[in-house]
């Protein structure tokens, strides 16, 4: 049976992206939610993690349905530390904050902000949200992250 749903999840992953069909996009998005509820679910995520990416990218769907679902898939899997540290090495701590300060997200940024919590539990995540702050370049302030974070 695992191996069928590593089979399923392979095959999945062909349309997890933002160019597939929205029905076929939603349920498998749909499915993979559903994975990241039980254990055996996140063992089985955690065995294809190629799907990660394919996931965080359809967190910029125009569809709210499917970067909501997107969002809360990332959400679930981020609670735990193995998730926590693949998401981390996918460089997502950036794109989170300038989501959360971006205005086209803001029904998003509860979701925002816990994954953030999720991610900077683990040193790894808390040195990159840190080194976000400290960046010259950004145009966030840690001051304006804790403002955000409050009126949440």
């Amino acid at each position: 049976q695992i191996a069928d749903i590593m089979d399923e999840l392979e095959e999945l992953s062909a349309f997890l992206k933002l160019d597939t069909r929205l029905d076929l996009k939603s349920s498998a998005l749909k499915y993979c939610l559903g994975l990241t509820g039980p254990e055996e679910g996140q063992s089985l995520i955690l065995k294809h993690s190629t799907i990660l990416p394919l996931i965080f990218d359809l967190t910029t769907d125009h569809e709210e349905i499917i970067s909501r679902d997107a969002f809360f898939t990332i959400l679930n899997l981020s609670a735990h530390n193995e998730f926590a540290l693949l998401f981390i090495k996918l460089d997502v701590i950036p794109r989170l904050v300038e989501n959360l300060i971006d205005l086209k997200h803001h029904s998003k940024a509860d979701t925002i902000c816990m994954i953030l919590s999720n991610l900077t539990r683990v040193e790894e995540g808390t040195k990159a949200f840190i080194s976000i702050i400290n960046c010259q370049d950004r145009s966030i302030t840690l001051h304006q992250l804790v403002d955000i974070f409050d009126k949440r």
